[in-house]
Protein backbone atom coordinates (compact mmCIF):
# COMPACT_ATOMS: atom_id res chain seq x y z
CA UNK A 1 0.00 0.00 0.00
CA UNK A 2 2.99 2.25 1.01
CA UNK A 3 4.23 1.83 -2.72
CA UNK A 4 0.82 3.28 -4.20
CA UNK A 5 0.87 6.08 -1.78
CA UNK A 6 4.53 7.20 -3.18
CA UNK A 7 3.30 6.05 -6.84
CA UNK A 8 0.54 8.96 -6.44
CA UNK A 9 2.22 11.49 -5.00
CA UNK A 10 -0.04 13.76 -7.00
CA UNK A 11 -3.68 12.74 -5.00
CA UNK A 12 -5.87 11.30 -7.58
CA UNK A 13 -4.97 13.41 -10.39
CA UNK A 14 -6.03 10.76 -12.81
CA UNK A 15 -9.82 11.25 -11.56
CA UNK A 16 -9.53 14.59 -11.58
CA UNK A 17 -8.39 14.66 -15.03
CA UNK A 18 -11.19 12.29 -16.61
CA UNK A 19 -14.03 13.37 -14.09
CA UNK A 20 -13.73 16.72 -16.73
CA UNK A 21 -13.21 14.41 -19.79
CA UNK A 22 -16.48 12.46 -18.41
CA UNK A 23 -18.88 15.37 -18.84
CA UNK A 24 -18.90 14.87 -22.58
CA UNK A 25 -20.72 11.89 -22.33
CA UNK A 26 -23.48 12.57 -19.72
CA UNK A 27 -27.16 12.38 -21.05
CA UNK A 28 -28.07 15.94 -19.85
CA UNK A 29 -31.60 17.21 -19.84
CA UNK A 30 -33.85 14.56 -19.53
CA UNK A 31 -37.86 15.09 -19.15
CA UNK A 32 -38.11 16.68 -15.58
CA UNK A 33 -41.04 16.58 -13.47
CA UNK A 34 -41.98 19.79 -11.23
CA UNK A 35 -42.63 17.13 -8.61
CA UNK A 36 -38.74 16.27 -8.19
CA UNK A 37 -37.50 19.97 -7.87
CA UNK A 38 -40.37 20.64 -5.41
CA UNK A 39 -38.61 17.57 -3.51
CA UNK A 40 -35.74 19.26 -3.39
CA UNK A 41 -33.66 16.83 -6.35
CA UNK A 42 -31.32 17.80 -7.88
CA UNK A 43 -30.54 15.23 -10.34
CA UNK A 44 -30.84 11.24 -10.59
CA UNK A 45 -27.79 8.50 -10.72
CA UNK A 46 -29.00 5.18 -11.70
CA UNK A 47 -32.36 5.90 -10.77
CA UNK A 48 -30.97 7.06 -6.99
CA UNK A 49 -32.34 10.67 -6.53
CA UNK A 50 -29.26 13.51 -5.48
CA UNK A 51 -30.88 15.89 -2.98
CA UNK A 52 -30.03 19.39 -3.37
CA UNK A 53 -28.08 19.61 0.31
CA UNK A 54 -25.24 17.12 -1.27
CA UNK A 55 -25.28 19.22 -4.54
CA UNK A 56 -24.85 22.36 -2.19
CA UNK A 57 -21.58 20.90 -0.25
CA UNK A 58 -19.79 20.34 -3.73
CA UNK A 59 -21.32 23.97 -4.80
CA UNK A 60 -20.08 26.20 -2.50
CA UNK A 61 -16.32 24.58 -1.96
CA UNK A 62 -16.02 25.68 -5.81
CA UNK A 63 -18.11 28.94 -5.27
CA UNK A 64 -15.41 29.99 -2.48
CA UNK A 65 -12.61 28.80 -4.28
CA UNK A 66 -13.33 30.46 -7.22
CA UNK A 67 -14.31 34.00 -4.99
CA UNK A 68 -11.03 33.96 -3.36
CA UNK A 69 -9.00 33.71 -7.01
CA UNK A 70 -11.02 36.46 -8.15
CA UNK A 71 -12.00 38.67 -5.78
CA UNK A 72 -14.67 40.17 -7.84
CA UNK A 73 -18.46 39.66 -8.14
CA UNK A 74 -18.92 36.48 -10.41
CA UNK A 75 -20.86 36.73 -13.30
CA UNK A 76 -23.62 34.76 -14.95
CA UNK A 77 -21.06 32.38 -16.98
CA UNK A 78 -18.89 32.10 -14.04
CA UNK A 79 -21.87 30.80 -12.02
CA UNK A 80 -22.88 28.36 -15.02
CA UNK A 81 -19.44 27.25 -15.21
CA UNK A 82 -19.51 26.30 -11.39
CA UNK A 83 -22.93 24.89 -11.07
CA UNK A 84 -21.87 22.52 -14.50
CA UNK A 85 -18.37 21.37 -12.18
CA UNK A 86 -19.75 20.82 -8.95
CA UNK A 87 -22.60 18.63 -10.40
CA UNK A 88 -19.74 17.01 -12.36
CA UNK A 89 -17.55 16.69 -9.01
CA UNK A 90 -20.72 14.76 -7.45
CA UNK A 91 -21.16 12.53 -9.98
CA UNK A 92 -17.15 11.44 -10.16
CA UNK A 93 -17.56 11.02 -6.38
CA UNK A 94 -20.33 9.04 -6.44
CA UNK A 95 -20.08 7.02 -8.92
CA UNK A 96 -16.19 5.91 -7.58
CA UNK A 97 -17.56 5.25 -4.15
CA UNK A 98 -20.13 3.08 -5.52
CA UNK A 99 -17.71 0.75 -7.07
CA UNK A 100 -15.35 1.16 -3.77
CA UNK A 101 -17.90 -0.14 -1.73
CA UNK A 102 -19.01 -3.05 -4.39
CA UNK A 103 -15.13 -4.38 -3.80
CA UNK A 104 -15.10 -3.37 -0.59
CA UNK A 105 -11.90 -1.53 -0.55
CA UNK A 106 -10.75 0.08 2.90
CA UNK A 107 -7.99 1.85 4.91
CA UNK A 108 -6.47 0.47 7.62
CA UNK A 109 -5.26 2.44 10.40
CA UNK A 110 -2.07 1.18 9.89
CA UNK A 111 -2.23 2.05 6.04
CA UNK A 112 -3.31 5.54 7.03
CA UNK A 113 -0.66 5.85 9.67
CA UNK A 114 2.02 5.19 7.03
CA UNK A 115 0.23 7.78 3.85
CA UNK A 116 0.64 10.56 6.82
CA UNK A 117 4.13 9.67 7.97
CA UNK A 118 5.90 8.93 4.57
CA UNK A 119 3.46 11.20 2.32
CA UNK A 120 2.20 14.44 4.19
CA UNK A 121 0.02 16.21 2.17
CA UNK A 122 0.70 19.54 0.42
CA UNK A 123 -2.08 21.25 2.75
CA UNK A 124 -0.10 19.68 5.36
CA UNK A 125 3.50 20.79 4.48
CA UNK A 126 2.17 24.41 3.74
CA UNK A 127 0.50 25.05 7.27
CA UNK A 128 2.85 27.54 9.22
CA UNK A 129 2.00 24.95 12.42
CA UNK A 130 5.00 22.84 10.59
CA UNK A 131 7.16 25.17 9.60
CA UNK A 132 10.79 25.92 10.87
CA UNK A 133 12.88 28.99 11.78
CA UNK A 134 13.74 28.89 7.90
CA UNK A 135 10.06 29.13 6.76
CA UNK A 136 10.41 25.38 5.61
CA UNK A 137 8.28 22.33 6.37
CA UNK A 138 10.25 21.28 9.63
CA UNK A 139 9.50 17.00 8.94
CA UNK A 140 10.90 16.45 12.93
CA UNK A 141 8.08 18.96 14.10
CA UNK A 142 5.98 17.47 12.04
CA UNK A 143 6.51 13.40 13.31
CA UNK A 144 6.10 14.74 16.64
CA UNK A 145 2.86 16.57 16.25
CA UNK A 146 1.98 13.36 14.49
CA UNK A 147 2.62 11.33 18.02
CA UNK A 148 1.22 13.84 20.18
CA UNK A 149 -2.32 13.13 22.15
CA UNK A 150 -2.62 16.84 22.22
CA UNK A 151 -3.24 17.19 18.67
CA UNK A 152 -5.77 13.90 18.16
CA UNK A 153 -8.45 16.27 17.11
CA UNK A 154 -6.77 17.95 14.36
CA UNK A 155 -5.36 14.38 12.99
CA UNK A 156 -9.21 13.06 13.07
CA UNK A 157 -10.03 16.20 10.88
CA UNK A 158 -7.03 15.30 8.70
CA UNK A 159 -8.34 11.69 8.13
CA UNK A 160 -11.64 12.81 7.59
CA UNK A 161 -10.50 15.04 5.00
CA UNK A 162 -8.05 12.21 3.38
CA UNK A 163 -8.99 8.75 4.34
CA UNK A 164 -11.88 9.08 1.39
CA UNK A 165 -9.20 9.38 -1.25
CA UNK A 166 -6.74 6.84 -0.20
CA UNK A 167 -9.79 4.66 -0.80
CA UNK A 168 -9.99 5.87 -4.08
CA UNK A 169 -6.34 5.54 -4.51
CA UNK A 170 -6.12 1.97 -3.95
CA UNK A 171 -9.16 1.28 -6.06
CA UNK A 172 -7.31 3.32 -8.82
CA UNK A 173 -4.43 0.15 -8.14
CA UNK A 174 -6.80 -2.48 -8.26
CA UNK A 175 -7.77 -1.18 -11.94
CA UNK A 176 -4.54 -0.83 -13.33
CA UNK A 177 -2.86 -4.01 -11.44
CA UNK A 178 -2.85 -5.75 -14.70
CA UNK A 179 -1.00 -3.48 -16.27
CA UNK A 180 2.31 -4.78 -18.03
CA UNK A 181 5.11 -2.87 -19.93
CA UNK A 182 7.40 -5.46 -21.80
CA UNK A 183 11.25 -4.18 -22.74
CA UNK A 184 10.07 -3.57 -25.95
CA UNK A 185 7.85 -0.97 -25.60
CA UNK A 186 9.98 0.81 -23.37
CA UNK A 187 12.77 0.45 -26.01
CA UNK A 188 10.72 1.79 -28.39
CA UNK A 189 9.39 5.18 -26.60
CA UNK A 190 13.42 5.69 -26.05
CA UNK A 191 14.30 5.15 -29.48
CA UNK A 192 11.00 7.28 -30.74
CA UNK A 193 11.63 10.30 -28.31
CA UNK A 194 15.79 10.50 -29.11
CA UNK A 195 15.94 9.57 -32.56
CA UNK A 196 16.42 12.63 -34.65
CA UNK A 197 16.30 13.76 -38.48
CA UNK A 198 17.25 17.00 -40.16
CA UNK A 199 15.38 17.91 -43.47
CA UNK A 200 15.32 20.59 -45.66
CA UNK A 201 11.71 22.19 -46.72
CA UNK A 202 10.50 23.60 -49.71
CA UNK A 203 6.87 25.17 -48.01
CA UNK A 204 4.07 25.81 -49.93
CA UNK A 205 1.24 27.15 -47.90
CA UNK A 206 -2.58 28.08 -49.49
CA UNK A 207 -2.38 31.35 -47.70
CA UNK A 208 0.31 32.42 -50.33
CA UNK A 209 -2.69 32.53 -52.67
CA UNK A 210 -5.62 33.49 -50.96
CA UNK A 211 -6.83 36.96 -52.46
CA UNK A 212 -9.83 38.39 -51.27
CA UNK A 213 -10.11 40.55 -53.79
CA UNK A 214 -10.35 38.00 -56.49
CA UNK A 215 -12.65 38.73 -58.75
CA UNK A 216 -14.81 35.57 -59.36
CA UNK A 217 -18.37 35.57 -60.89
CA UNK A 218 -22.06 34.61 -59.06
CA UNK A 219 -21.96 32.08 -61.51
CA UNK A 220 -19.18 30.37 -60.60
CA UNK A 221 -19.84 30.79 -57.22
CA UNK A 222 -23.16 29.08 -57.19
CA UNK A 223 -21.82 26.56 -59.72
CA UNK A 224 -19.12 25.69 -56.56
CA UNK A 225 -21.89 25.69 -54.49
CA UNK A 226 -24.25 23.30 -56.05
CA UNK A 227 -21.18 20.96 -56.60
CA UNK A 228 -20.45 21.19 -52.86
CA UNK A 229 -23.82 20.78 -50.94
CA UNK A 230 -22.75 18.31 -48.88
CA UNK A 231 -20.44 20.81 -47.03
CA UNK A 232 -23.59 23.25 -46.13
CA UNK A 233 -25.04 20.94 -44.60
CA UNK A 234 -27.01 21.72 -41.44
CA UNK A 235 -28.94 20.32 -38.76
CA UNK A 236 -32.55 21.13 -37.17
CA UNK A 237 -32.47 25.05 -36.31
CA UNK A 238 -35.44 26.84 -34.47
CA UNK A 239 -36.14 30.68 -34.34
CA UNK A 240 -36.91 32.21 -31.41
CA UNK A 241 -39.55 35.59 -30.61
CA UNK A 242 -37.69 37.53 -27.68
CA UNK A 243 -38.36 40.41 -25.21
CA UNK A 244 -35.35 41.59 -23.77
CA UNK A 245 -34.87 43.40 -21.10
CA UNK A 246 -31.18 45.47 -21.09
CA UNK A 247 -28.97 44.96 -17.75
CA UNK A 248 -26.52 47.24 -19.25
CA UNK A 249 -25.68 51.14 -17.12
CA UNK A 250 -27.76 53.60 -17.68
CA UNK A 251 -26.36 57.35 -17.40
CA UNK A 252 -27.44 57.31 -14.06
CA UNK A 253 -25.51 54.59 -13.04
CA UNK A 254 -22.07 56.19 -14.96
CA UNK A 255 -23.49 59.43 -12.36
CA UNK A 256 -23.37 57.10 -9.41
CA UNK A 257 -20.08 55.55 -10.20
CA UNK A 258 -18.60 59.07 -10.81
CA UNK A 259 -19.60 59.89 -6.96
CA UNK A 260 -17.73 57.24 -5.48
CA UNK A 261 -14.79 58.41 -7.90
CA UNK A 262 -14.91 62.44 -6.65
CA UNK A 263 -14.79 60.93 -2.99
CA UNK A 264 -11.92 59.03 -3.11
CA UNK A 265 -10.30 62.17 -5.63
CA UNK A 266 -11.69 64.09 -2.67
CA UNK A 267 -9.91 61.40 0.22
CA UNK A 268 -6.41 62.06 -2.38
CA UNK A 269 -6.66 65.58 -2.21
CA UNK A 270 -6.51 65.39 1.87
CA UNK A 271 -3.51 63.47 1.42
CA UNK A 272 -4.33 59.70 1.88
CA UNK A 273 -1.92 57.37 0.26
CA UNK A 274 -2.48 57.21 -3.63
CA UNK A 275 -1.37 53.41 -3.76
CA UNK A 276 -2.87 51.97 -0.75
CA UNK A 277 -6.58 53.16 -2.24
CA UNK A 278 -5.98 51.56 -5.42
CA UNK A 279 -5.04 48.61 -3.48
CA UNK A 280 -8.74 49.05 -1.48
CA UNK A 281 -10.66 50.54 -4.46
CA UNK A 282 -9.81 49.95 -7.85
CA UNK A 283 -11.36 47.49 -10.16
CA UNK A 284 -8.73 46.00 -12.18
CA UNK A 285 -6.31 43.87 -11.87
CA UNK A 286 -3.18 46.44 -11.42
CA UNK A 287 -4.73 47.10 -8.19
CA UNK A 288 -2.44 44.54 -6.27
CA UNK A 289 0.68 46.50 -7.34
CA UNK A 290 -1.15 49.94 -6.41
CA UNK A 291 -2.41 50.86 -9.02
CA UNK A 292 0.99 50.76 -11.43
CA UNK A 293 0.67 50.56 -14.76
CA UNK A 294 4.31 50.42 -16.03
CA UNK A 295 5.56 53.24 -18.76
CA UNK A 296 3.60 53.60 -21.73
CA UNK A 297 4.01 55.83 -25.01
CA UNK A 298 1.53 57.82 -26.75
CA UNK A 299 -1.02 56.24 -28.09
CA UNK A 300 -0.76 52.76 -26.18
CA UNK A 301 -4.24 53.65 -24.30
CA UNK A 302 -7.93 54.95 -25.12
CA UNK A 303 -7.85 58.18 -25.85
CA UNK A 304 -9.88 59.69 -23.41
CA UNK A 305 -6.90 58.22 -20.95
CA UNK A 306 -4.49 59.16 -23.30
CA UNK A 307 -4.74 62.66 -23.33
CA UNK A 308 -5.72 62.50 -19.41
CA UNK A 309 -2.54 61.34 -18.47
CA UNK A 310 -0.10 62.91 -20.49
CA UNK A 311 -1.26 66.48 -19.77
CA UNK A 312 -0.79 65.70 -16.15
CA UNK A 313 3.15 67.08 -14.18
CA UNK A 314 4.97 64.22 -12.38
CA UNK A 315 2.92 63.48 -9.43
CA UNK A 316 0.01 65.17 -10.87
CA UNK A 317 -3.18 63.50 -9.53
CA UNK A 318 -6.14 64.06 -12.27
CA UNK A 319 -9.90 64.44 -11.71
CA UNK A 320 -11.99 61.52 -12.27
CA UNK A 321 -11.55 60.41 -16.33
CA UNK A 322 -14.73 58.74 -18.20
CA UNK A 323 -13.87 55.90 -20.58
CA UNK A 324 -15.09 53.05 -21.92
CA UNK A 325 -14.24 50.80 -19.01
CA UNK A 326 -15.10 53.39 -16.47
CA UNK A 327 -14.02 56.51 -14.21
CA UNK A 328 -10.08 56.29 -13.83
CA UNK A 329 -8.28 58.43 -11.32
CA UNK A 330 -4.42 58.94 -12.83
CA UNK A 331 -1.17 59.72 -10.92
CA UNK A 332 1.80 60.26 -13.39
CA UNK A 333 4.85 59.16 -11.29
CA UNK A 334 7.74 59.59 -14.03
CA UNK A 335 8.21 60.88 -17.76
CA UNK A 336 10.91 60.08 -20.20
CA UNK A 337 11.59 60.56 -23.97
CA UNK A 338 13.27 57.80 -25.28
CA UNK A 339 12.37 57.10 -28.74
CA UNK A 340 9.17 58.73 -28.31
CA UNK A 341 7.58 60.45 -25.11
CA UNK A 342 6.40 57.78 -22.35
CA UNK A 343 5.12 58.32 -19.09
CA UNK A 344 5.21 56.03 -16.00
CA UNK A 345 1.36 56.12 -14.32
CA UNK A 346 -0.77 54.71 -11.82
CA UNK A 347 -4.33 54.68 -11.75
CA UNK A 348 -7.62 53.47 -9.55
CA UNK A 349 -10.41 52.17 -11.85
CA UNK A 350 -14.03 52.16 -10.64
CA UNK A 351 -15.55 49.70 -13.21
CA UNK A 352 -18.91 50.69 -15.04
CA UNK A 353 -21.42 48.42 -13.87
CA UNK A 354 -25.68 48.19 -13.20
CA UNK A 355 -27.05 49.43 -10.64
CA UNK A 356 -28.83 47.18 -8.31
CA UNK A 357 -31.89 50.21 -9.54
CA UNK A 358 -31.14 49.50 -12.91
CA UNK A 359 -31.05 45.59 -12.20
CA UNK A 360 -34.34 45.47 -10.44
CA UNK A 361 -36.05 47.34 -12.76
CA UNK A 362 -34.74 44.69 -15.66
CA UNK A 363 -36.31 42.05 -13.83
CA UNK A 364 -39.83 43.97 -12.62
CA UNK A 365 -40.50 44.76 -16.24
CA UNK A 366 -39.55 41.10 -17.12
CA UNK A 367 -41.78 39.62 -14.27
CA UNK A 368 -44.56 41.86 -15.08
CA UNK A 369 -44.31 40.78 -18.79
CA UNK A 370 -44.02 36.90 -17.54
CA UNK A 371 -46.65 37.49 -15.58
CA UNK A 372 -49.17 38.94 -18.33
CA UNK A 373 -48.86 36.04 -20.38
CA UNK A 374 -51.64 34.13 -20.78
CA UNK A 375 -52.18 30.93 -22.94
CA UNK A 376 -48.19 31.96 -24.38
CA UNK A 377 -49.64 34.94 -25.78
CA UNK A 378 -45.93 36.90 -26.07
CA UNK A 379 -47.01 39.22 -28.85
CA UNK A 380 -50.69 40.60 -27.02
CA UNK A 381 -48.68 40.86 -23.36
CA UNK A 382 -45.34 42.50 -25.07
CA UNK A 383 -48.05 44.80 -27.18
CA UNK A 384 -50.09 45.91 -23.77
CA UNK A 385 -46.85 46.85 -21.59
CA UNK A 386 -45.38 48.39 -24.55
CA UNK A 387 -42.79 45.97 -25.06
CA UNK A 388 -40.98 45.40 -28.36
CA UNK A 389 -40.86 41.64 -29.43
CA UNK A 390 -38.13 40.57 -31.77
CA UNK A 391 -37.03 37.55 -33.78
CA UNK A 392 -33.53 35.52 -33.79
CA UNK A 393 -33.77 34.26 -36.97
CA UNK A 394 -32.87 30.48 -37.28
CA UNK A 395 -29.26 29.20 -35.58
CA UNK A 396 -28.42 26.01 -34.98
CA UNK A 397 -27.87 23.87 -31.19
CA UNK A 398 -24.70 24.24 -30.94
CA UNK A 399 -24.31 28.47 -32.13
CA UNK A 400 -25.03 31.69 -30.34
CA UNK A 401 -27.92 32.81 -30.51
CA UNK A 402 -28.16 36.10 -32.48
CA UNK A 403 -28.77 38.91 -30.41
CA UNK A 404 -28.50 36.77 -27.35
CA UNK A 405 -25.13 34.90 -27.56
CA UNK A 406 -24.78 31.36 -26.55
CA UNK A 407 -26.80 30.27 -23.36
CA UNK A 408 -27.30 26.90 -22.49
CA UNK A 409 -30.73 26.59 -20.66
CA UNK A 410 -32.09 28.50 -23.75
CA UNK A 411 -30.94 26.40 -26.24
CA UNK A 412 -31.94 23.71 -24.21
CA UNK A 413 -35.24 25.30 -23.95
CA UNK A 414 -35.65 26.03 -27.48
CA UNK A 415 -34.40 22.58 -28.86
CA UNK A 416 -36.49 20.77 -26.24
CA UNK A 417 -39.89 22.59 -25.96
CA UNK A 418 -42.65 22.57 -28.11
CA UNK A 419 -43.68 25.34 -30.98
CA UNK A 420 -45.41 28.00 -29.44
CA UNK A 421 -44.34 27.52 -26.28
CA UNK A 422 -43.16 30.86 -23.83
CA UNK A 423 -40.15 30.23 -21.19
CA UNK A 424 -39.84 31.40 -18.36
CA UNK A 425 -37.06 34.33 -17.19
CA UNK A 426 -33.75 33.76 -18.39
CA UNK A 427 -30.82 35.64 -17.17
CA UNK A 428 -27.31 36.77 -18.77
CA UNK A 429 -24.53 39.01 -18.06
CA UNK A 430 -26.38 41.16 -20.64
CA UNK A 431 -29.88 41.04 -20.08
CA UNK A 432 -33.10 39.16 -18.74
CA UNK A 433 -34.75 37.64 -22.01
CA UNK A 434 -38.26 35.64 -22.43
CA UNK A 435 -38.29 33.64 -25.87
CA UNK A 436 -41.33 31.65 -27.59
CA UNK A 437 -40.36 29.02 -29.78
CA UNK A 438 -41.44 30.68 -33.10
CA UNK A 439 -40.10 28.32 -35.74
CA UNK A 440 -38.44 24.95 -36.82
CA UNK A 441 -36.13 24.12 -39.58
CA UNK A 442 -35.58 20.79 -40.31
CA UNK A 443 -31.81 19.52 -41.16
CA UNK A 444 -30.71 19.84 -44.65
CA UNK A 445 -29.35 21.87 -46.99
CA UNK A 446 -28.64 25.46 -46.27
CA UNK A 447 -29.86 28.08 -48.85
CA UNK A 448 -27.56 29.47 -51.06
CA UNK A 449 -28.92 32.83 -49.88
CA UNK A 450 -27.78 32.15 -46.64
CA UNK A 451 -24.56 31.22 -46.93
CA UNK A 452 -23.84 32.76 -50.26
CA UNK A 453 -21.06 35.13 -48.22
CA UNK A 454 -19.42 31.89 -47.06
CA UNK A 455 -19.87 29.85 -50.09
CA UNK A 456 -17.76 32.90 -51.60
CA UNK A 457 -15.09 33.04 -49.16
CA UNK A 458 -14.71 29.13 -49.88
CA UNK A 459 -14.50 29.25 -53.60
CA UNK A 460 -11.80 31.86 -53.28
CA UNK A 461 -9.64 29.43 -50.85
CA UNK A 462 -10.41 26.43 -53.16
CA UNK A 463 -8.79 28.44 -55.75
CA UNK A 464 -6.42 29.25 -54.05
CA UNK A 465 -5.72 25.27 -52.91
CA UNK A 466 -5.71 24.53 -56.44
CA UNK A 467 -3.32 27.38 -57.12
CA UNK A 468 -0.76 26.08 -54.75
CA UNK A 469 -1.26 22.29 -55.35
CA UNK A 470 -0.36 22.82 -59.11
CA UNK A 471 2.89 24.96 -58.37
CA UNK A 472 4.16 22.57 -55.79
CA UNK A 473 3.30 19.38 -58.25
CA UNK A 474 5.19 21.66 -61.03
CA UNK A 475 7.85 21.82 -58.60
CA UNK A 476 7.96 18.14 -57.58
CA UNK A 477 7.71 17.38 -61.83
CA UNK A 478 10.87 19.98 -62.22
CA UNK A 479 13.13 17.90 -59.52
CA UNK A 480 12.34 14.41 -61.04
CA UNK A 481 13.64 15.85 -64.36
CA UNK A 482 16.64 16.24 -62.34
CA UNK A 483 16.49 20.06 -61.38
CA UNK A 484 18.43 20.51 -57.72
CA UNK A 485 16.33 21.07 -55.05
CA UNK A 486 17.51 24.38 -54.03
CA UNK A 487 17.03 25.29 -57.57
CA UNK A 488 13.64 23.77 -58.48
CA UNK A 489 11.72 25.63 -55.30
CA UNK A 490 13.61 29.47 -56.03
CA UNK A 491 12.81 29.45 -59.70
CA UNK A 492 9.37 28.70 -58.60
CA UNK A 493 9.88 31.82 -55.76
CA UNK A 494 9.83 29.69 -52.97
CA UNK A 495 12.82 29.70 -50.28
CA UNK A 496 13.85 26.35 -49.05
CA UNK A 497 14.76 25.94 -45.17
CA UNK A 498 16.37 23.55 -43.26
CA UNK A 499 14.84 22.45 -39.92
CA UNK A 500 16.38 22.19 -36.56
CA UNK A 501 17.16 17.56 -35.43
CA UNK A 502 13.60 17.38 -34.98
CA UNK A 503 12.33 14.08 -32.86
CA UNK A 504 8.72 12.41 -33.52
CA UNK A 505 7.69 14.97 -30.83
CA UNK A 506 8.15 18.14 -32.29
CA UNK A 507 6.86 21.16 -34.43
CA UNK A 508 8.71 22.40 -37.52
CA UNK A 509 8.80 26.17 -38.00
CA UNK A 510 5.27 27.39 -39.83
CA UNK A 511 4.21 24.25 -39.90
CA UNK A 512 3.62 23.00 -36.59
CA UNK A 513 3.35 18.77 -35.67
CA UNK A 514 1.36 17.82 -38.06
CA UNK A 515 1.17 13.94 -38.23
CA UNK A 516 1.79 13.91 -42.10
CA UNK A 517 4.32 15.67 -41.79
CA UNK A 518 6.67 14.16 -39.06
CA UNK A 519 5.48 10.74 -40.59
CA UNK A 520 6.76 12.23 -43.85
CA UNK A 521 10.06 13.12 -42.07
CA UNK A 522 10.24 9.62 -40.57
CA UNK A 523 9.73 7.67 -43.77
CA UNK A 524 12.82 9.09 -44.95
CA UNK A 525 16.06 6.82 -44.32
CA UNK A 526 18.99 7.73 -46.41
CA UNK A 527 20.62 11.60 -46.81
CA UNK A 528 18.93 13.70 -50.02
CA UNK A 529 16.20 11.35 -50.13
CA UNK A 530 12.90 13.32 -50.95
CA UNK A 531 9.25 13.01 -50.11
CA UNK A 532 7.07 14.01 -52.97
CA UNK A 533 4.62 16.90 -52.10
CA UNK A 534 2.71 16.09 -48.80
CA UNK A 535 -0.73 17.63 -47.81
CA UNK A 536 -0.92 19.40 -44.03
CA UNK A 537 -3.24 21.55 -42.95
CA UNK A 538 -1.95 24.44 -44.14
CA UNK A 539 -0.76 23.52 -47.72
CA UNK A 540 1.90 21.35 -48.81
CA UNK A 541 5.57 20.66 -48.75
CA UNK A 542 8.58 18.40 -50.20
CA UNK A 543 10.86 17.03 -47.53
CA UNK A 544 14.44 16.23 -48.39
CA UNK A 545 16.41 14.28 -45.96
CA UNK A 546 19.95 15.94 -44.61
CA UNK A 547 20.72 13.88 -41.91
CA UNK A 548 18.60 11.13 -39.63
CA UNK A 549 20.62 10.13 -36.14
CA UNK A 550 19.62 7.18 -34.46
CA UNK A 551 19.22 7.17 -30.70
CA UNK A 552 22.38 6.58 -28.76
CA UNK A 553 21.89 3.28 -27.34
CA UNK A 554 24.51 3.63 -24.94
CA UNK A 555 22.09 5.89 -23.05
CA UNK A 556 19.76 3.78 -22.83
CA UNK A 557 20.99 1.23 -19.80
CA UNK A 558 21.42 4.97 -17.92
CA UNK A 559 17.89 5.91 -18.04
CA UNK A 560 16.07 2.93 -18.75
CA UNK A 561 14.54 2.10 -15.27
CA UNK A 562 12.62 6.03 -15.48
CA UNK A 563 11.24 5.16 -18.78
CA UNK A 564 10.25 2.24 -17.34
CA UNK A 565 8.47 3.88 -14.37
CA UNK A 566 7.02 6.86 -17.44
CA UNK A 567 5.60 4.56 -20.04
CA UNK A 568 3.92 2.12 -17.12
CA UNK A 569 2.17 5.45 -15.44
CA UNK A 570 1.13 6.64 -18.90
CA UNK A 571 -0.30 3.07 -19.82
CA UNK A 572 -1.77 2.73 -16.77
CA UNK A 573 -3.57 6.54 -16.96
CA UNK A 574 -4.64 5.20 -19.95
CA UNK A 575 -6.25 1.95 -18.60
CA UNK A 576 -7.66 4.18 -15.97
CA UNK A 577 -9.60 6.69 -18.14
CA UNK A 578 -10.63 4.14 -20.56
CA UNK A 579 -12.42 2.45 -17.70
CA UNK A 580 -13.97 5.57 -15.94
CA UNK A 581 -15.09 6.74 -18.97
CA UNK A 582 -16.88 3.40 -19.83
CA UNK A 583 -18.23 3.21 -15.98
CA UNK A 584 -19.90 6.83 -16.46
CA UNK A 585 -21.24 6.04 -20.17
CA UNK A 586 -22.77 3.35 -18.02
CA UNK A 587 -24.43 5.10 -16.00
CA UNK A 588 -27.99 7.07 -16.55
CA UNK A 589 -27.09 10.64 -15.46
CA UNK A 590 -30.14 13.33 -15.29
CA UNK A 591 -29.76 16.74 -14.17
CA UNK A 592 -31.79 18.93 -13.22
CA UNK A 593 -29.58 21.94 -13.01
CA UNK A 594 -31.63 24.38 -14.98
CA UNK A 595 -35.05 23.83 -13.01
CA UNK A 596 -33.32 25.50 -10.03
CA UNK A 597 -31.15 28.05 -11.31
CA UNK A 598 -32.49 28.82 -14.81
CA UNK A 599 -35.76 31.24 -12.85
CA UNK A 600 -34.57 34.15 -10.66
Amino acid sequence: MLSTFRKYTKVFIWVVVVAFVGTIIFAWGMDVTRSKTQKNIIGTIDGTDIEIRAYQNYYDRLYQQEQAQNQTELDIAALNTIRQQAWDNLVSDYLLNREIESRHISVTNDEFYAFLKYQPPMEIRQSETFLGEDGNFDYQQYLAALADPRFSNFWSQVEYMYRPELRKLKLQDQIVATVRVNEDEVREYYLNSNERATVEIINAPVSKYYNTDLDVSDEEVRSYYDGHQDDYEIGERMSLDYVMFSKDPTETDWELIKLEAEEIKRMLDQGDDFEELAISYSDDNSAQSGGDLGWFPRGRMVPEFDSAAFSLKIGEISDPVRTQFGWHIIRVDEKKNDGGEQIHARHILFKLKASSETLDKAFNNARALRDSIVDSDLDSAAEKLGFEVKNTGPFAENMPIPEIGYDRNIVKFAFEGELGATSQIYETDAMAVIVKIAEKFPEGITPFEEVSDKVRRDYINHLAKQKCQQDIAKIWASIEKGTAFDKASKEADYEPFTSKPISRQDYIRGIGGDPRIIGGVFSLSEPDDMSGPIEYLKGWCILKLVERKGADLTKYGEIRDSLLQLVTSQKQRDVFNAWYVDMVASAEIDDYLDDYFGRR
